[in-house]
């Protein structure tokens, strides 16, 4: 429901910039349009990255706060990754334990509400056949992430042979 909200405002404010570059364009000795155009474009930048991080990124934040980093974590910097839409690219520092996947959003991000998360792997469920996504749960969106990161979610599934016999 979010997602569908968040694609109808981007819309409602990407047709707002294209009216008006068609009175721009409509009115060529216009000095004043160009920079109301340029400060609208600009401005639509930062009302979509406000309207995605908030809309669509933290409330799946909230549901996972950030844990503290057990001893074994692995951490690399500057990391791609994405939730469902949002697309964070080389934005995310990650860090691996045995216990979770902590996502930190670089400060310019966490700026327009990108926040930081700790996803435990046992609410990772592995998705397609790349390696390199796993689900929220049974039906949360898709996160898709660097491999090295990515499959440990593999390891973290039991294998059917050590599921219990019953």
């Amino acid at each position: 429901m979010k997602i569908g909200l968040f694609v109808g405002i981007v819309l409602v404010i990407l047709a707002g910039s294209t009216a008006l570059l068609i009175l721009m364009i409509n009115t060529p000795k216009s000095t004043v349009l160009p920079v109301i155009f340029t400060i609208y474009v600009v401005g639509e930048v930062v009302a979509i990255m406000f309207l995605a991080f908030h809309m669509l990124w933290r409330p799946i934040a909230g549901q996972y706060p950030p844990q503290a980093h057990g001893e074994d974590a692995i951490t690399r910097k500057m990391q791609s990754f994405s939730l469902g839409i949002v697309n964070m690219g080389m934005s995310i520092n990650a860090t691996a334990d045995s216990a979770h996947l902590h996502l930190e959003p670089v400060a310019w991000l966490r700026f327009f509400g990108a926040s930081r998360m700790s996803i435990p792997w046992t609410d990772l469920k592995p998705h397609g056949r790349g390696g390199r996504s796993a689900r929220l749960g049974t039906t949360g969106p898709v996160l898709q992430g660097p491999k090295w990161c990515m499959e440990l979610v593999q390891a973290s599934e039991p294998d059917e042979d050590d599921t219990p016999q019953g």
